[in-house]
This record gives C-alpha cells, structure tokens and sequence, in this order.
C-alpha cells in the first residue's frame, strides 16, 4: 500500500468495457475509417474523461442502474414489512435493512455479540484450547483464523471439491510488507487504525495491542515464499505445524476428513509455528480478535466506519464519503442476495424479454452448430465433439425458473441485534460451503445472480451466462428492431458462445472436465490459426491507441471475432438492415478513460481496449466492407489475405 498514491482500479468483469480511448477531436469521422468514432463522436464528447475526471462505459450506467433498483426492492420491502403486507423475500429483506439503518441501536448493541462469540477464544487457557474455538468460528461463520481453510472446485478437476490453506488475514497486502521507504507509513496506517477500533470497542490498552498484532502478522507474512498453490498431505502438513492437533482442527470443520489440502506456500508456517505456543497465547487472542473486529465492524457501530474513513482520508489521500444508507443496501443486497434477485427478475424479467431473447439465443446456437458443421479444416472426429459441446451449454438467461431453491432459510429476527442476524445469515452459507466438501459438485448451480453485471462463460461448467441486469438498453429493448438489439446483446451472447471455443474454453469437454477431446492435427490447426490472431491484434493500428498484446488478449479476440461472424450471417439470412448492425455493436462499446486508468489497464487488461474491440473485428469482417465500401486506403481496410478469424 504506497500511502497518499492511491490506485484504486476497478477492473471491469469478464466482459470488460473499458478502454484506452480519449474523446475524438475532429468534427467527424468517415465510417471506412474509424466506424468506432463515427458512430460514438457525440456519446464520447458527453463522457470526456479528461473533463468529467473519470472513466465511463455503459456497463457502468448500468451497474448504478442495478443498484438503484435494488435499493428501490429492498426499502419498498422495508415499508411493506412494517405493515405487514411483505411477502417472504419482502419480509426478509424489509427487516433486516431497518435493522441495518437503525444506528442507534447498533451503537447501543456495540460489540456485545461479537464478545459473546469470542469468548471461548478469549478464555482459552492452552493453543489446543484456542483452535478448537477457532475451528467453530471458522465453520459456523467465516471467522478469520491463524489457518485460513477454504473449499473449492479447482479448475482441473471442476467435479470435485478441494480443501486448500489461503493466506491469513495480514489487515495489508502482504506486498505492503516489504514496500521499500513505505514501511513506516504502513505501520502507522494499521495500527492507528487498529488502535481506534480497539478503543471504540472498549479495550484500554489499543495502542499497544495493535503494535504487536502489526509484528506478529509482520514476521508471518515475511517469511513467506512465492509460489501457486500445490498439494500436500494432511499427515506431511502435521509435521511443519507440530504444536498443533492438524487433524482435531480439521475434524471440527469438515464432516469428511480432507486426505490433503491445496496450500499456496509452506514457508511461513515455521513462522506461525513459532508462535503457536503458551507464551504467545495472549498475542495470538488479541490478533484474533483485531483481525475479526476490524471484518464485522461495518455491521456494528457506525464511529468504526467514521474512523476507517478519516484514517483512508490521511494515509491514503481519499476515501468514498459516509453513506449509512447505501452501505446498508449494499450489506442486505449481499446477504440476502438471492432473495433481492428473485424479486429483481419478477419486477424486470418480463415474459416478453424472456420469449424475445430464447428465440435469439436459440436462432444463434443454431447458426452456431451450422458455423461448426462447415469448419473444412476440422476432422469429423473433433468437429462432432464440438457440436456436442455446443448443443451442451447450459444457457443461464435472465435468472433461474427454480428460483426458490437459491432463497436463504433464515428468516431475520427484529428482536435480535443487527450482528446477531448478519451472523446467522453467515451461518447458513458457511456451514453449506464446509458441509459440500466430500460430495459432488452441482455443475447445474447458477453462479451469477440475476442484477449482476457479469455476463460469462463458465468452462467448468460449459455454461454461458446473461443476467436480467443486461437484458436493458443499449444492449437490448424489446422496442428496437432486431438488428438493433442483435448488434448489441446478440454480439455479446455470441462473444459467450464462442468462449466455449477459445484457446481455454476449448480444453474442456461438454460436461466441463479438463478433457482433451480434440486430435492432435487439429489442435495443431487451431494454434495455428490462433497465431494468427495474436499476430493481426500485434500489428493492428488504431489512432489513439497504443499497440494491443495480442497473445495476452487472444480469447477475447478469439470470442469478439467468432461472435460477429455468427452473427452477421444471422443478419444476411434474414435480410437485416447490417448498418444498424454495426452501428449498434460499435455503440455497445462506447467508452472514455482518463489518462490513469489507461496508464494503469494497459498490459494488464486480457480484453483489448475497446475501440480495437470494434475495429479490429470488423476490419476482419466480410459484410463490413460490403456495407460500407470499404477499400485499399480507407483506414480500417486490411489486405484479404491478412484477416483473420478462428470459427
């Protein structure tokens, strides 16, 4: 953490809509030249990032459109359950958000119930009676530990669970540790901080508690090495940390005893070890108890949030404004998530939308599987793998027909505290999470709720998934005409699809198992014909715009240039007017960027910056030169021989 140099960088989700683009400065531009410009001049001028201090996208108008639709769900929801008119979801969200905004009562409640929940840990008289109460915490809530164990389904064995050891919880990044000529900034930042958390929660000695908290979780995150995540035997993992009963530990969290664990590196366990001793078991409670403290503090009392504020504002430069309102949205549209997305989808997800967009989908899997059944440089062999793949991928559109199965049990209790209702919500989700370790994956699980904004392809799942959230303008009306709306939403369904089939997606078979199911000539084939790809986005030119990584942005490129030739061959068949078309892909991409976000996105970015996303596909386009007569000496005019496309 580089104190007063703050970067924050909200990197957009899979599909990513940020660019390094600036506001065009000419009066027009020719279509053949820059289609990007042409049709984005006046939203570009509107959202210059170098006047209004800020990158924009449409995702992001979206994103606040989201979140005032579920602000408007849950205090409709609050209103209603006060007159006892709510329905379920209602019921549950109404009550836990007027919990959630009576501060007064949570300043008065202060951190009685989180005392009360660390008390075993607090009263331990020996480390084996400290972990057994941390075990506890950690299965039933989410408790952060000396031993932070997770459960997963790795991506080289979606089907089944791991267990896996993460880092401990450090307050900083661990890099912030060995920050040259920033350590004593760092320092001063986590223990003032700690220090006024400790007080405001009734501890007198917070200063000198935080002070050997920061050297405890100092040494541990020094001693660590680099490296990714690697297997390792409980039994072997027993003798690194032999002050502790491992296997008691893990009994308490799992009902299945873990054969091994997934760790991310073993050098700082020495360290921790270290630690792990009679001596140490007053620092070892009071870590526990500031490292928890400062993760529930949001739900508690409301100086705690003013404090991180004012210590945000002085060691780091800035800080987003108090809004008790919008942090109690934001924590019971998390926790009750499910529940905000089922009334989110009844309100937006009309049946209109839902027929409108299962005929696209299915018009262009269809297309798709013609697409496929045409790929001459394919053998039967593979190619039949592939339409089987394709005629496999679970369609999550808009939000789940059974949605009730994702609905919380719990139902809030207005007679318990704030925190004691956050935890039980905790409860239920932990205690699922730990339990499902031992069983079979539910690959038919939806992973993204209805008002996000992440549409995606899961290879693990070989699943595409478009959330209500999008299914809005400029992406999709059920007023505009098709190839409006097709140019839009229909080019970033295809984008999903196409995911499927890129140099990642491609090495997981229908089911979605790390499978290899192509022949060996055709593997070759397709890097072939994927260098290619890497190589075109390397030499693409755009004005204003500096050189793409092709090889670091090749699946998306795959996937934009698969999804736009489905599509436009949907839009020849059907006779669509392409102009619109295109015009309608070139504006869903419409962004602006200041100049330090694009310092900080380029090389880091796997999407290439937005106006190559149009340009550069459609450079690569048949029907776009067709449409617009493009020809040698027009801007976006590339030789026939230098296009390139993959599907």
């Amino acid at each position: 953490m580089k104190i007063k140099s703050p970067i924050i960088l909200g990197l957009a989700l899979l599909l990513s809509v940020q660019t390094v683009y600036s506001a065009p400065k000419q009066p027009s531009y020719r279509h053949a030249d820059d289609l990007y410009a042409a049709v984005n001049e006046k939203v570009l001028k509107e959202h210059d990032a170098e006047k209004t201090g800020g990158s924009w996208n449409w995702f992001f108008d979206l994103e606040d459109r989201s979140y005032q639709k579920q602000k408007a769900i849950i205090q409709t929801a609050a209103a209603a359950a006060a007159t006892g008119r709510a329905g379920p979801s209602g019921y549950k969200l109404g009550t836990l958000y007027t919990l959630a905004m009576d501060q007064a009562r949570r300043d008065l409640e202060g951190v009685a119930y989180l005392d009360e929940l660390m008390k075993p840990v607090m009263e331990a008289g020996t480390v084996g009676e400290l972990m057994d109460a941390l075990a506890l915490l950690q299965y039933h809530y989410g408790f952060d530990t000396l031993l932070d164990i997770g459960v997963r389904a790795p991506d080289d064995n979606p089907g089944a669970y791991v267990a896996r050891i993460r880092d401990m919880n450090f307050f900083l990044d661990v890099r912030d540790f060995e920050e040259e000529g920033y350590e004593a900034e760092n320092k001063a930042y986590l223990t003032d901080h700690l220090s006024r958390l400790l007080t405001l929660a009734g501890r007198e000695d917070g200063k000198e508690t935080a002070e050997k908290v920061y050297t405890f979780v100092e040494a541990v995150a020094k001693s660590r090495d680099e490296g990714g995540y690697k297997k390792i035997s409980v039994d072997e993992l027993q003798k690194q940390l032999p002050n502790i009963d491992l296997r008691a530990y893990l009994g308490k969290i799992f009902r299945t005893m873990p054969a091994e664990l997934n760790i991310k590196e073993t050098a700082s366990l020495a360290t921790l070890n270290s630690y792990l001793t009679a001596e140490e078991l007053p620092l070892l409670k009071d870590y526990i108890y500031s490292v928890n403290l400062q993760k529930f503090a949001p739900y508690m009392i409301l100086d705690m949030e003013k404090a991180r504020i004012e210590m945000e504002e002085t060691y780091i430069g800035d800080a987003d404004p108090l809004d008790p309102e919008k942090t109690a949205v934001t924590q019971v549209a998390t926790l009750l998530s499910w529940d905000v997305g089922k009334l989110y989808a009844d309100k937006d997800y009309t049946t209109e939308k839902k027929n409108a967009v299962s005929r696209m989908v299915e018009e262009m899997v269809e297309e798709y599987e013609a697409m496929l059944q045409e790929e001459d440089w394919l053998s039967k062999e593979t190619r039949d793998r592939a339409v089987s793949k394709l005629k496999a991928i679970r369609l999550r559109i808009g939000a789940p027909d059974d949605i009730d199965r994702y609905l919380s049990d719990y139902v809030p209790d207005p007679d318990k505290s704030y925190l004691e209702n956050v935890m039980a919500l905790r409860r239920e989700a932990s205690e699922k999470l730990y339990d499902g370790y031992g069983q079979p994956v539910d690959r038919t699980v939806w992973q993204i709720l209805p008002q996000e904004l992440t549409p995606c392809y899961y290879p693990t799942d070989n699943s595409i998934n478009i959330p209500v959230s999008v299914l809005e303008a400029p992406y999709f009306d059920p007023a505009a005409d098709e190839a409006r709306n097709l140019g839009a939403l229909g080019t970033i369904i295809g984008h999903e699809i196409t995911h499927a089939f890129d140099d990642l997606g491609s090495r997981y078979d229908e089911n979605g198992d790390l499978v290899n199911w192509w022949t060996e000539a055709d593997r070759k084939a397709f890097e072939e014909r994927a260098e290619k790809i890497v190589a075109y986005y390397d030499d693409y030119e755009t004005p204003g715009i500096m050189r793409q990584d092709g090889r670091q942005t090749l699946g998306e490129n795959i996937a934009d240039l698969g999804s736009m030739r489905c599509l436009t061959r949907i839009v020849e068949k059907k006779g669509l007017s392409a102009k619109r078309f295109f015009e309608s892909y070139a504006n869903a991409w419409a962004s602006t960027s200041d100049a330090l976000s694009d310092a900080i996105i380029s090389g880091m970015d796997e999407h290439a910056a937005d106006k190559v996303r149009v340009n550069a596909v459609l450079s690569s386009c048949k029907l776009f030169y067709q449409t617009y007569d493009v020809r040698k000496g027009d801007a976006m005019y590339i030789k026939p021989e230098d296009r390139v496309d993959l599907w």
